[in-house]
């Protein structure tokens, strides 16, 4: 139940950061292209590239922290269904290039975020 408890924390505290980060960039950068989303991905990807390594590393897998920042933090901070909403309404607006751009770079740099995370954890422990 405890571990129940710590994912939904870290749930809840993920979506406003994805929230508040999102609204900020999307505040400053007037344009189409959900640049939010995007960014909350790719930094959502190094995280959790770099926290899985780092609990691999150290085998802490049994820790109430693992749950928390990966499933809880992470799951709450990025997200695949505003993805698709964002490009779907791109594609419903007839914004053909900004809906393939964003698959390609959303999926492109989440992939790198991943491996981006694991190598700097590798490279400085």
């Amino acid at each position: 139940m405890l571990k129940i408890l710590c994912i939904g924390l870290g749930g809840g505290l993920g979506a406003i950061a994805r929230y508040s980060l999102t609204t900020l960039i999307n505040h400053i950068w007037l344009s189409a292209f959900p640049l939010g989303t995007l960014l909350a991905n790719f930094l959502g990807a190094v995280f959790m590239g770099a926290i899985t390594q780092w609990a691999a590393k150290y085998e802490i897998t049994a820790s109430l922290w693992l749950p928390f920042l990966t499933t809880g933090l992470l799951g709450g901070f990025t997200t695949f269904s505003t993805f698709s909403l964002e490009t779907v309404n791109l594609m419903e607006q007839g914004q053909w290039l900004l809906a393939t751009c964003n698959i390609l770079f959303s999926i492109s740099l989440c992939l790198l975020g991943i491996f981006l995370g694991k190598y700097l954890i590798k490279l400085w422990f």
